[in-house]
């Protein structure tokens, strides 16, 4: 097989290249050519630089023959070349797959792993071979180190680069590599001589002046920064990476007007290139256009979804923009990336405490005060923690605080006014509405706190009064009626209670609180019929409102049509498409509803931003499991792990999914996270003990089960798991002792059944039947141990015994058609003319089985159409040949149906052939018979 054409040289510059590069360019144009043509003419565009080109060429190529192994291969190295890592990977698989066997093919996908930031992925695959099979050991040596420095493994990194710098001294890429490694650990002064030391040997090595660039950032020398960034772009030999980390620098020097001559020329250089599009982000951020901030850094993350910057920039305009849901996906991503970022922490707190995410925003702002003390936003914030959590006097503290910080804030005031109406001083609360009416009287607020205060505290008297003082000042205002309402209600007097809701909607039809509240006083009251009126009424005045139209799918759930709900959760989420939380709550019915695909479709529509939802990705993990996409419902959880690693629900529901998908080292991983979060978390000590035993592990099996018999919620599996153990290694008396405690912590099928086995295996048949038996007198519903007991009669040849009990199953099961057949075969032993209409019914159930077959044709040859019943017999004996009771059974058909020398042949070739079986001594005395 033809091998890569590049050379050794152009191997080691790609091992060496910085960590930060990205390269593509743009091209077009084909017309029609041989194979050979097309692959020349690729190469010839890749050693021109039109590396776009070359892509397109290939991909020509390859839509005339998808087969074609080399084009495969060179397409992926001209993606890897082009920085686009991902798409590489891709093409090398494909190549592998068609045979492309070249040792060396390793080292670019170990690359491309490393440009993707898959360090885990890149040393997995270098450390299993030795650097001796490749053309370029150096090569290898340097993917290694650059694998080690990604996870942060310094010292390994170390050993490789020496075994680098082994081999060539002078090599550039190995010594700014290491000099990376000096820049880790915080050696300024030496990662800026081995640096030197690499500019010595190659002044245009680019991957150096682009480390220089950083470490002169890093110690805020935005000039030299610069400076270094401007050789990137003169000798590197895609420029791209230069303009992009001087843009930024010029940013952070408020050279605006510098980074905006840099984007221009990004976006020659890569027009489509995430980086290009968070350039343009940031410009039109600090220009304040939002929303096309919003659609570059989209974009930007299209291509780069794990590039944090972008996710805080697009989670902040989405804050600007008020789409909360997006705003709390993206600085979620930022904030776990970034713990210590003040900006990040305050507004997620702040889109969390809408949420209510209490706990969640108060660790967040504890992380900002720590460091401000007087930071007012995140005051407010904690205020708000603090009265979510009743406790009103620290509430009270914070807000005063923040109100020393800005007394001409009407905001603070009046939080701070909300706090007082709920702590000790309620008149000082009133006092502060009162000034704060002066101060702004347009918010509407400030009129309602003290009725619901009143409310709240049980002064029903005093809030009506207060209600309808306002009313007198607001005739017009539906949100006093609704008010005027709660204390009526709160009094008893549910007639006026229902006028006021009724003026409400007449003052605002399809007024989402009015209404659901008129509802549920009409249900209440009158019944279901008069609630849905109310709600009917509300959606042909408000019918696009998605909040009326969830409450009435909700009130659909609970008056027992689920079919109405699941209408009206889709016209909420076609109302609001932007909206989570309906097309959430419509997803999670179609998967309650059996319909895993349908909730799937649900959520792919859902908005740009909401990726990172904990709720949406919650259920599209349980849709994907349970539409037998294993491995995409993993990569969900796997997200959500990310999204909340302190989740021992998450990482339990992860490893029960890497337990579908046989992966067992990765599910022992997850769920040994859900234990350390939880060591009691029922579900994952099941799990993972069942994974365990599975994996031959025994004795950790066997701790997990006992940890298991100290929960109340899973005390009973654990005894059985124990029992499983036992039962395997052979003990079975003390495989019955586990039993046993299994069934008095919880009465099982499955305890009853494996006690009464163990029982057996022990040689106590007997009292394995009367334990069994008691069971049943006390359970006769347990009809998986019914048929349990049954099979074990009737193995043993106890007929009368196993009919009783088949019977039972029959009239319980009458389309199971073993259980059937099982009874034909019982009446047919007795002569019960009855066993012809048993095995007619379990073959028409299962036509093709065998064994029925068998049982049928053996009927008919007693009780009907011996003819018939031969062939029947003959079919089964094909399917399962070398079957001694089928040969049996197939030389009686042949005697009844005047076959008699066929029969002789068929019993002697039988007895010649198998060695001892259970109906031997009938098969001689047949033949005997035959014979004379």
């Amino acid at each position: 097989m033809e091998q890569q054409h590049l050379t050794r040289h152009v191997r080691r510059v790609l091992a060496g290249l910085g960590v930060l590069g990205a390269l593509w360019m743009a091209g077009c144009g084909q017309v029609s050519y041989t194979e050979e043509e097309r692959l020349e003419r690729a190469r010839d565009f890749l050693e021109s630089g039109e590396v776009r080109a070359g892509i397109i060429e290939y991909r020509n190529l390859l839509q005339e023959n998808s087969d074609h192994v080399e084009a495969r291969w060179e397409l992926g190295r001209a993606h890897l070349e082009r920085g686009e890592p991902r798409a590489a990977l891709a093409e090398f698989e494909k190549a592998r797959a068609l045979g492309w066997d070249d040792p060396d093919a390793l080292l670019y996908m170990a690359r491309a792993h490393l440009l993707l930031g898959e360090f885990r992925e890149a040393r997995a695959m270098l450390e299993a071979r030795e650097a001796g099979v490749f053309e370029d050991p150096q090569a290898f040596h340097l993917l290694l180190a650059r694998a080690h420095v990604g996870m942060n493994d310094l010292e390994a990194a170390t050993v490789e680069l020496d075994a680098a710098l082994a081999l060539d001294p002078d090599d550039a890429a190995a010594l700014t590599t290491l000099a990376q490694v000096h820049a880790l650990r915080g050696e300024l002064d030496r990662a800026k001589a081995r640096l030197a030391e690499a500019l010595a040997v190659d002044s245009g090595h680019a991957p150096a002046w682009s480390l220089f660039g950083d470490l002169h950032r890093s110690e805020g020398d935005l000039e030299a920064a610069e400076a270094a960034y401007t050789r990137v772009t003169e000798t590197a030999p895609n420029p791209y990476t230069g303009y992009f980390r001087r843009a930024l620098t010029r940013m952070a020097r408020e050279s605006w007007d510098g980074a905006t001559e840099d984007l221009e020329v990004l976006k020659e250089l890569g027009p489509e290139l995430p980086a290009t599009a968070y350039v343009e982000g940031l410009i039109r951020f600090h220009e304040r256009d939002y929303e096309a901030a919003v659609s570059a850094l989209e974009e930007a993350l299209r291509g780069n979804p794990g590039y944090l910057p972008a996710r805080f920039f697009l989670g902040t305009s989405h804050f600007a923009l008020g789409n909360l849901q997006q705003a709390d996906a993206h600085l979620t991503r930022y904030v776990r990336g970034n713990p210590e970022s003040a900006a990040a922490n305050r507004l997620l707190a702040a889109v969390r405490m809408q949420g209510g995410q209490v706990e969640e925003a108060e660790a967040l702002l504890r992380r900002v005060l720590a460091e401000n003390e007087a930071d007012r936003l995140a005051l407010e914030l904690m205020a708000g923690v603090h009265a979510s959590q009743g406790d009103i006097q620290s509430s009270i503290q914070l807000l005063r605080r923040r109100v020393e910080v800005d007394p001409d804030s009407v905001q603070a005031r009046m939080n701070l006014a909300r706090a007082l109406l709920q702590g000790e001083d309620p008149a000082a609360g009133l006092r502060e509405l009162e000034a704060l009416s002066g101060m702004a009287p347009e918010l509407e607020d400030l009129k309602w706190a003290g009725v619901l205060r009143l409310l709240q505290e049980g002064q029903h008297e005093q809030a009506l009064s207060r209600a309808d003082r306002i009313i007198e000042k607001h005739p017009d205002s539906p949100v006093a009626q609704n008010l005027r309402a709660g204390a009526l209600l709160a009094l008893g007097r549910t007639e006026e209670a229902v006028a006021a809701l009724e003026e409400a909607l007449r003052l605002d039809p399809g007024n989402t609180t009015a209404t659901r509240n008129l509802a549920v006083l009409k249900l209440r009251t009158q019944g279901a019929d008069s609630a849905r009126k109310v709600l009917e009424s509300g959606l042909e005045a408000a019918p696009e409102d998605p909040r009326l139209l969830m409450f009435m799918a909700e009130f659909e759930v609970e008056q027992g049509e689920p079919a109405e709900a699941g209408q009206y959760l889709q016209r909420a989420m076609e109302a609001a498409p932007q909206a989570l939380e309906p097309r959430i709550v419509l997803a999670r019915y179609r998967l309650l509803a059996g319909e895993p695909a349908k909730a799937l479709e649900v959520l792919e529509g859902a908005p740009e931003g909401s990726e990172d939802n904990v709720a949406l990705l919650e259920v599209r993990a349980m849709a994907q499991l349970a539409e037998g996409q294993v491995d995409q419902g993993i990569t969900t959880l796997r997200r959500l792990a990310e999204l909340r690693p302190d989740s021992p629900e998450v990482h339990f529901r992860l490893g029960r999914a890497q337990v579908q998908a046989e992966r067992p080292r990765e599910a022992r991983s997850a769920l040994e996270r859900a234990l350390e979060l939880d060591g009691e978390h029922p579900g994952a000590l099941l799990a993972l003990a069942r994974l365990e035993r599975r994996e031959g592990r025994e004795d950790e099996a066997l701790e997990l089960a006992r940890r298991m018999q100290k929960l109340e919620a899973i005390r009973a599996q654990g005894h059985l798991l124990e029992g499983d153990i036992l039962a395997t290694r052979k003990d079975y008396a003390e495989a019955v002792q586990a039993y046993e405690a299994s069934y008095r912590a919880r009465v099982t099928d499955e305890s009853a059944m494996k006690r009464f086995e163990a029982l057996r295996r022990m040689g106590e048949e007997t009292a394995a039947r009367e334990w069994m038996r008691k069971h049943l007198a006390n359970h006769p519903e347990d009809h998986r141990s019914r048929l349990v007991l049954a099979t074990s009669l009737l193995e043993a040849g106890d007929v009368a015994a196993a009919k009783k009990d088949y019977e039972i199953l029959v009239e319980r099961f009458p389309e199971d058609a073993m259980v059937l057949n099982n009874l034909a075969y019982i009446y047919q032993r007795e002569g019960d003319a009855r066993s012809l209409e048993m095995a007619e019914r379990a073959h028409r159930l299962q036509p093709e089985d065998p064994q029925i077959k068998d049982t049928l044709g053996m009927a008919l040859l007693d009780h009907g159409d011996p003819e018939r019943g031969l062939e029947l017999i003959r079919e089964a004996r094909e399917t399962l040949p070398d079957t001694a009771v089928m040969d049996y059974h197939y030389a009686q058909a042949l005697e009844r149906n005047g076959q008699r020398d066929e029969a002789v042949s068929v019993l002697r070739e039988l007895l010649a052939g198998a060695e001892d079986f259970p109906q031997r001594q009938q098969v001689q005395a047949m033949l005997e018979r035959l014979g004379s």
